[in-house]
């Protein structure tokens, strides 16, 4: 049995909270719902923040640092079709 990897586990983890946190902040309007956008770019933020720990490269963590500068995650060529429930299924195949 292979020995359990904990950092890798806590990247696969943070990445995907922090890119679910940019997709729920994607999809809301800035006028409908003021607060609850600012606290979901905080809480990719923070995420991002926790990711640089983890992260596999210091270019690995450049990449998730731009995807902030995005107006849509979906508009990077990498997640054009992501959605959280498939990428929660892809975290531990």
């Amino acid at each position: 049995m292979e020995k359990f990897d904990k950092k890798r586990f806590r990247y696969i983890i943070l990445k995907q909270k922090f890119l679910e946190a940019l997709c729920v902040n994607n999809a809301m309007s800035a006028e409908d719902e003021p607060q609850h956008l600012e606290f979901t770019m905080q809480e990719a933020v923070q995420c991002l923040h926790a990711l640089e720990e983890y992260c596999p490269s210091k270019d690995d963590y450049s990449k998730l640092c731009l995807l902030l500068t995005l107006p849509r995650l979906t508009n990077h060529a990498e997640f054009k079709d992501w959605n959280p429930s498939t990428a929660r299924v892809h975290c531990f195949e």
